[in-house]
C-alpha cells in the first residue's frame, strides 16, 4: 500500500521541489521556481484542472503556500508551515539524505481475529510508511520510525500486542539481496526506466509542456511507491537518481 496522494500533497511537492526538499529548507526565503502557470499547467490525467485549482486555494487559505510576486510576477511558494507538514506527511523523503545507522527496525505484533479492523490498521500504517512484510505477523524497515508507530499504538490501544525491536545483528545473508525481494526494487526500478525511456520517446515532440506535465505525473505516481531505502541496500543500477536529475532538467 502506497502512500495515497492527493491533488495538495502533489502541490505541496511540486512547491517543495521534492528531489531537493532539504536544500530548499535551508533557504527558507527562496522562490519557489514554479510560477502559477507551470503549477497549474500541471494536472494528471485523472484529476479535474478545476480540482487542482481549489486544492491551491485550500493550501492558500490553510498557510501552507503564498503567493507573492517577482517582477509583477504572481509566484507560489511553501510556507515554513507548508515544509513542516510536508516533512510530517512524507518523512520517508528526509531519509534520502541521513546516513543509515545500519539498524533494521521489526515490528511484531500478536493481535486477535476478533480485532481484525485495528490489525489492518497496523498493517496499512506499517506499509504506508515504507515498512515491508517479513513474515505473517512480522514486519520490518532500516528506517526510524519509532515515535510514528508509538504514537499509533497509544491512540489505539495496541501497546500491549505490538513490539518494535531495533538491532544490527540480522543474519540475513545478503542485505542488497533481501532489500530487493522485500521491496521489489527490481519492479519499482523497472516504473523509474519507463519515465526516462518515456522521456527519450517523446522528447521531441512537438507538444513539450504535455510530454513534461506527464513526467511529472508518472514521477509522483513511482515516488509514492519508493520507500527510499538506504543506498547500501538499493541496486548498483538504481534510477532514481536520473529521474530526479530529468525532473530537475524539464522543471527549470
Amino acid at each position: 500500500m502506497a502512500k495515497l496522494l492527493r491533488n495538495q500533497d502533489r502541490i505541496l511537492l511540486l512547491l517543495g521541489a521534492a528531489v531537493d526538499l532539504f536544500e530548499d529548507l535551508a533557504d527558507a526565503g527562496g522562490l519557489a521556481s514554479y510560477s502559477y502557470k507551470t503549477v497549474y499547467g500541471w494536472v494528471p490525467p485523472r484529476f479535474k484542472k478545476h480540482n487542482v485549482q481549489m486544492s491551491i486555494k485550500r493550501a492558500l487559505k490553510t498557510g501552507y503556500i503564498e503567493k507573492i510576486f517577482k517582477n509583477s510576477q504572481p509566484y507560489l511558494r511553501l510556507t515554513g508551515k507548508g515544509k513542516k507538514k510536508l516533512i510530517r506527511d512524507f518523512s520517508f523523503l528526509m531519509f534520502q539524505k541521513k546516513k543509515w545507522d545500519r539498524k533494521w527496525r521489526l515490528v511484531f505484533f500478536d493481535i486477535k481475529e476478533i480485532s481484525r479492523k485495528t490489525r489492518d490498521r497496523l498493517r496499512n500504517k506499517l506499509k504506508e510508511i515504507g515498512f515491508a512484510q517479513f513474515q505473517q505477523s512480522v514486519y520490518i524497515s532500516p528506517h526510524d520510525f519509532t515515535e510514528d508507530i508509538r504514537e499509533f499504538l497509544e491512540n489505539y490501544g495496541l501497546a500491549d500486542a505490538v513490539y518494535v525491536l531495533a538491532t544490527r545483528e540480522l543474519l540475513v545473508g545478503n542485505e542488497r539481496s533481501l532489500a530487493s525481494k522485500l521491496w521489489k526494487l527490481d519492479k519499482l526500478n523497472r516504473e523509474y526506466e519507463k519515465i526516462l525511456e518515456f522521456w527519450e520517446d517523446k522528447r521531441k515532440k512537438p507538444s513539450r509542456n504535455k510530454i513534461v506535465r506527464e513526467i511529472r505525473s508518472r514521477y509522483f505516481d513511482v515516488l509514492a511507491l519508493d520507500p527510499f531505502l538506504p543506498k547500501e541496500l538499493l541496486p548498483s543500477d538504481w534510477l532514481r537518481p536520473q529521474v530526479e536529475s530529468l525532473i530537475r532538467k524539464i522543471s527549470s
